[in-house]
């Protein structure tokens, strides 16, 4: 929220997820629990951080992270939405961001 609104979605096979949390922690994971969770959630703060840094001018403010576990979901967005997305291959494994704004909101 505030001068553009948007979303960003970081998605990841749990075997990516489990490779952050150790990175991260030093914990090994062998289910999708809490702390795989709450680093995923973490990871996704972080990046959304650092591009409201980098988005300053359009002051905006960062909800919490919504974390879904699972393969059958599906994320709705308003059509008007400019997505930009980046599939990624790391030493970590796998993930995709998303990142979409409205480019014509001012309130």
């Amino acid at each position: 929220t505030g001068d553009m609104m948007g979303a960003i979605s970081l998605s990841m096979p749990e075997g990516t997820a489990f490779q952050v949390l150790e990175r991260m922690t030093g914990i090994q994971a062998v289910e999708l629990d809490d702390f795989v969770r709450d680093v995923v959630g973490e990871m996704t703060n972080m990046i959304g951080g650092q591009g409201k840094r980098g988005l300053a001018p359009f002051e905006l403010r960062l909800g919490l992270p919504q974390v879904i576990v699972g393969m059958d979901y599906a994320v709705y967005s308003p059509r008007w939405v400019r997505h930009f997305w980046a599939p990624m291959t790391t030493d970590l494994g796998p993930f995709s961001l998303d990142i979409g704004f409205d480019l014509h909101r001012k309130d």
